[in-house]
């Protein structure tokens, strides 16, 4: 029963991530259309603001995944309500907290941000904003309850269609109400997932009581002790995107911020197809650790080893296809964004190579390491995007955060093998490697080729799939990593 519920919750997620990537490009295309792409940037960066509300929620909403998935199988039912329930007041109170902070430095600081014209349209839309944000985070405590008890099909349902709601709000706001009119959408899609979460939650967890909600002493003790780690990871998260986003648009306006925005979501999207279907393992993670089973190290050889060739094979599809994106959202493929998309690819290939040892720390509640790599990415972000954005603009920031991006998530890579005592020949072999080395000279090709192109779109496309092709093609294919992924995918279909 849980693996044909494990095959339908992969197959669930990583729908919803498809859905949701096309919707957010024909909504994207809808606002460059109507809007410009400079009103895009400024749209990135208020939600990037906006999203500093997790500094002091993110941690306590995620939590609900560990602790209803430990007390689900420990069979303590009234410990799942307590959960649930003391966590959403938590988020609650913490959302309206951080909200409040947010709109004083916002006050106070608007000018030294923010151009006149560009202050009157945000402060027309903030307060649409901050009630969006308010359901958007009591939500994501029942998506995450949701993931807890293994429905997580059920929550990427209610994610689907809450995205085409937000589509066809979008269509039909954004021409006669601007910025304001996906502000409006987003409240819309906040409040079904609000709604339709709570609903389910209820439907599953009897005597869970989502309207009036009981608030307890201990259950928050023992949340906070584990929240309060993915709060500094949070915190560190919060000098990432919203610090990037302000860097490009210090050193290469809004277009730069709109540029980075198609960019790294087409690209991010790409990546969460790979980082859902690994999510749906956490709870299970969790389920072996709290039962004392030994056998999470060949769990992780055999994980890592699927996300090291799809993170390549997946990437590798989407860049090719990236020319027909941005001719679809209204965008030329100048050399600012070929530099975008190879550097934020190379960023997005190593954040993935780590993903596999950040969901375990999830599973298992050892996040020490993943709080460490989120510093170290921090810090290097602001250094390396600053120093390196002062001398070369938009570009030399996007250069910046890649860096942080390498250095970081090598760093988690190899302290969670060292700390569980893997071997790195037992994960890593010498034929990765030079796969590595060939997906780089890859994107040098593949940029040069970008830069110097005059062919059709058709053209373009045939030629940038041929690319990676005679490069990495024969390379993979006889990649060990990709056999045994084959052979597992066929495996998990026959059953």
């Amino acid at each position: 029963m849980i693996k044909i519920s494990h095959k339908i919750n992969i197959t669930m997620a990583v729908l919803e991530h498809f859905v949701n990537a096309i919707t957010m490009f024909i909504s994207y295309r809808i606002v460059v259309q109507y809007l410009g792409l400079e009103q895009l940037g400024l749209w990135s960066i208020l939600l990037a603001i906006m999203s500093l509300t997790s500094v002091g929620t993110a941690g306590f909403a995620s939590s609900a995944v560990k602790f209803v998935s430990k007390y689900v199988a420990r069979n303590e039912p009234r410990k799942v309500i307590s959960i649930i329930e003391t966590t959403v007041i938590t988020v609650l109170i913490f959302t309206i907290v951080m909200l409040g902070l947010i709109l004083l430095l916002f006050h106070f600081f608007k000018s030294t941000f923010f151009e006149a014209s560009e202050i009157l349209a945000i402060v027309e839309i903030l307060p649409t904003l901050v009630i969006s944000f308010v359901f958007g985070f009591a939500g994501s405590v029942f998506l995450s309850s949701l993931d807890g008890l293994r429905l997580i099909h059920i929550r990427s349902a209610i994610g689907i269609i809450s995205k085409v709601f937000f589509l066809l709000l979008v269509y039909l706001f954004i021409n006669g109400y601007g910025l304001r009119g996906l502000a409006i959408s987003l409240l819309v899609q906040n409040l079904i997932v609000l709604a339709l979460g709570a609903i389910a939650v209820k439907s599953n967890v009897k005597g869970v009581n989502v309207l009036f909600c009981k608030f307890d002493k201990n259950t928050f003790t023992e949340i906070f002790h584990y929240g309060y780690q993915f709060q500094i990871i949070s915190i560190f998260q919060m000098l990432v995107d919203p610090l990037t986003k302000f860097l490009l648009k210090s050193h290469g306006g809004l277009t730069s911020v709109g540029y980075f925005e198609l960019i790294y979501k087409f690209l991010f999207h790409a990546r969460q197809i790979i980082v859902v279907a690994i999510s749906t393992f956490v709870p299970t993670v969790a389920a072996l650790h709290e039962e004392k089973e030994d056998n999470l190290g060949n769990l992780f050889k055999t994980i890592f080893s699927i996300t090291f060739i799809t993170s390549i094979v997946v990437l590798t599809i989407v860049l090719a296809v990236f020319p027909v994106v941005m001719s679809f959202v209204k965008v030329n493929m100048n050399s600012e964004v070929n530099v975008y998309s190879s550097f934020i690819y190379l960023g997005l290939i190593f954040n993935l190579f780590a993903v596999t040892p950040f969901m375990f720390n999830l599973g298992t509640g050892k996040l020490k390491f993943n709080n460490y790599s989120a510093g170290v990415m921090a810090v290097l972000n602001i250094v390396f995007s600053s120093i390196i954005g002062y001398y070369y603009s938009g570009i030399g920031v996007i250069i910046g955060w890649m860096l942080a991006q390498v250095v970081s998530n090598l760093y988690l890579f190899f302290s969670y093998l060292k700390s569980e005592k893997i071997a790195l020949k037992g994960v890593i072999n010498k034929y990765d490697i030079i796969l590595l080395i060939l997906v780089i000279l890859y994107l040098t090709v593949n940029f040069i080729f970008n830069n110097l192109n005059t062919t059709s779109l058709f053209s373009t496309v045939l030629i940038s799939f041929f690319i990676p092709v005679l490069i990495i093609g024969y390379p993979l294919l006889n990649n060990d990593k990709f056999k045994f992924t084959v052979n597992y995918i066929k495996q998990k279909i026959r059953k």
